[in-house]
């Protein structure tokens, strides 16, 4: 395998080169620390690996390109739908890649495959898309995807079994999380203090808790839902509001207003949620102009347009019953981000608002999740959304009429699987995921 990594000139120097800003910041010279360790396995001394200008390659040479299409997703989309034919560079390195010179890494993240984001194509479409814009077609070995996320291993063998390219796993979620949060200098007295508060039974009066930072779809649905039970403010939740609204603009808009990626949002609201989504829509459209929403025990100088995803404030633990994960994605392809993990770290139940087989695929992982206390059956993958729909808000209704003193019971309970969870969560963040799951 081939030592040598392509570099490229920034946009800033060569912008007849680069008509597209995010062209540049697409083919990075450096590799992401949450893959270095995966590298390390693969080049076995990273001493070896080089980063070489392109232009400085010989002909003839082998060489890979590392694409970190987490952070530079308009790019990557540019690749799938050919939009870059106008990049001399690219061209040179297409004809490249039909000889088999070129090796592609997908960066994808910890979380996903970012096709989960993409409305267009079908999965599998995409991918042999992907095989096929590369000049891949007789190479498909050449093209390798990295990913978190394990759970979705059938995916991974499908795209494997009918284009050939590689599906590499790398750290999981834990491993970030673990890294940022676990040893921060309060962890150590959080886990002592919410252990021995659920031991006394402590009672706590604001049953649920939501993190809604980014004010998707499914988002605006739930807390038009709890608006409409009354139950809002009993929540201690999160809602970037309006403010972030610019956030969510669809690539080739980025001339809309407001108003029109709002409509955008409640259009997708009712396509992808049908006749629940139509009947909630004018209550959704009322939350998407609401401003930013901030979380009791949080600094109100937060700022929602960072990601806090590495961060974590203990005390909205303390102050909550149960946590109502509201997941990035909702379709029939599993995302599990740091949200689906962090009740694990906080000691806290929790009931899951994502793809269907979300909390399978943590008990997958090893997790307990709780199915004494809490019914997760609408979480089957097998149900309509409709139906899924019904049994979420009948099991949110439920764990929300539970009295002050009967979820301190619960809670007393529940402690040995939250312990085991913690303690997994931590061996797990520890281990070594790096691995080819098919080639």
């Amino acid at each position: 395998m081939s030592k040598i990594f392509a570099s490229f000139p920034d946009n800033s120097t060569y912008d007849n080169e680069y008509p597209d800003p995010t062209v540049a910041s697409m083919w990075t010279s450096t590799v992401m620390p949450y893959t270095e360790s995966f590298f390390h396995h693969q080049f076995n001394d990273m001493a070896q690996f080089t980063v070489t200008p392109y232009h400085k390659i010989p002909d003839n040479t082998p060489y890979n390109i590392y694409i970190k299409c987490h952070t530079s997703y308009a790019a990557y989309l540019e690749i799938i739908d050919g939009g870059l034919n106008k990049n001399s560079y690219y061209n040179m390195v297409l004809q490249d890649s039909k000889r088999g010179l070129v090796t592609w890494w997908f960066d994808h993240g910890w979380e996903k495959l970012l096709v989960t984001h993409h409305e267009q194509y079908h999965v599998l479409d995409w991918y042999g898309k992907l095989v096929h814009t590369l000049n891949c077609d007789n190479h498909p070995q050449n093209v390798n995807l990295l990913t978190g996320a394990e759970y979705n291993k059938d995916l991974f063998e499908n795209i494997n079994q009918t284009y050939g390219m590689r599906v590499h796993s790398v750290q999981p979620m834990e491993h970030l999380l673990n890294k940022s949060i676990m040893y921060q200098n309060n962890f150590k007295n959080f886990t002592s203090l919410r252990i021995k508060t659920i031991e006394s039974r402590t009672i706590t009066h604001s049953p649920g808790l939501i993190y809604n930072r980014m004010p998707r779809p499914l988002r605006a649905l739930l807390l038009a839902y709890l608006d409409e039970q009354n139950l809002i403010d009993s929540t201690n939740y999160s809602w970037g509001g309006v403010d972030l609204i610019p956030a969510l603009i669809p690539r080739n808009h980025g001339d809309w207003s407001t108003e029109q990626i709002i409509d955008s949002q409640l259009k997708t609201l009712v396509e992808q949620y049908g006749s629940i989504g139509e009947q909630y829509r004018d209550q959704a459209k009322s939350w998407y102009n609401k401003p930013t929403v901030n979380l009791s025990a949080e600094n109100q100088d937060f700022d929602y347009a960072e990601n806090p995803a590495e961060n974590l404030n203990y005390m909205h633990a303390q102050w909550s019953n149960f946590q109502i994960v509201t997941e990035t994605c909702y379709n029939h392809l599993i995302m599990l981000s740091e949200k689906s993990f962090k009740p694990f770290i906080t000691l806290m139940p929790f009931i899951i608002l994502g793809p269907a087989g979300s909390v399978q695929a943590l008990r997958n992982r090893g997790y307990r999740t709780y199915d004494k206390w809490i019914d997760h059956s609408y979480d089957n993958n097998q149900l309509k959304f409709n139906d899924r729909w019904q049994l979420f808000t009948n099991e949110v209704n439920r764990l929300y009429s539970l009295s002050p003193h009967e979820w301190a019971e619960i809670k007393l309970q529940m402690l040995p699987d939250m312990v085991y969870n913690l303690y997994h969560f931590r061996s797990r963040s520890s281990n070594n995921h790096s691995n080819v799951f098919y080639s």
